[in-house]
């Protein structure tokens, strides 16, 4: 488009000179029209320049919308694309993924509400039905429940009770007395049955002899009876010490015995 000016500007140059060579106003008329001619010539080169800015937009334009439809074409595809690649991931992760195994409570009270995974304190369990334990009197001589031996106690096994170290004391004592005493009545009723024994042994040997003497006959009435009285003196000599012990034994019966 600067060269049409030129041109324009150099052909007009030449005509002037020309005009001026040939005359005066001849020269003026041609000015004039060469004047009007590169006004309408400018014009159209304006024109010209207005057209083809309009369509250096219009191409601008058209290849910015077709850009702009690529470039949206393009992210559609991208979009579409990152989202199979998602779902192929998400895919491989389900297929891949193994749920942690969840641990299933085990009921050991099906008597009790809810799930007891252990048995509570204070119960026993038997075929999965869970009772309250029985309390378990340590001291049975004691008021209430004694869950526990009491610090100043003695759980003594002999007799089944809590007792100080006095009083076990005591009750060894009298159990050693209690041991005496039976030992005591069972050798006074021993030596009871002895003695009576050997009273009844000698009795039985002196009335023989006097069944003898009476059986015997002969002799006078005075002299039987003088010899009888003689076995019977002689028998009671024998059984009475043993009668004299006796007696204490039975003493000692009737202190050990009761």
């Amino acid at each position: 488009m600067n060269r049409g000016f030129i041109s324009i500007g150099i052909a007009i140059a030449i005509a002037l000179t020309a005009i001026v060579t040939a005359g005066g106003g001849y020269a003026v008329y041609k000015i004039n029209e060469l004047e009007h001619e590169k006004a309408e010539i400018v014009a159209e080169l304006e024109k010209e320049k207005t057209v083809n800015a309009d369509i250096v937009q219009a191409t601008t334009t058209d290849k910015a919308g077709v850009s702009l439809a690529k470039s949206t074409e393009i992210s559609s595809e991208e979009s579409k694309s990152n989202e199979e690649v998602d779902t192929q991931h998400d895919v491989m992760i389900k297929q891949s993924y193994t749920p942690p195994s969840v641990p299933v409570a085990t009921d050991v009270c099906m008597n009790i509400e809810g799930i007891q995974s252990v048995v509570p304190i204070g119960y026993e369990v038997t075929d999965k039905i869970c009772t309250i334990k029985e309390k378990i009197d340590r001291c049975p001589n004691l008021i209430g429940v004694q869950e526990t031996i009491p610090e100043d106690l003695i759980f003594y096994r002999n007799t089944n009770e809590c007792l100080t170290d006095n009083k076990i004391n005591e009750y060894e004592n009298a159990k050693l007395k209690e041991a005496k005493q039976a030992e005591l009545c069972d050798n006074a009723t021993d030596e009871r049955i002895t003695l009576t024994q050997e009273i009844a042994k000698i009795n039985e040997e002196y009335n023989l002899k006097e069944d003898e003497v009476v059986n015997a006959g002969g002799g006078t009435a005075s002299g039987q009876y003088y010899t009888i009285t003689a076995i019977r003196n002689e028998k009671d000599a024998k059984t009475a010490p043993l009668y004299d012990r006796l007696n204490v034994v039975y003493a000692e019966i009737g202190a050990y015995c009761n």
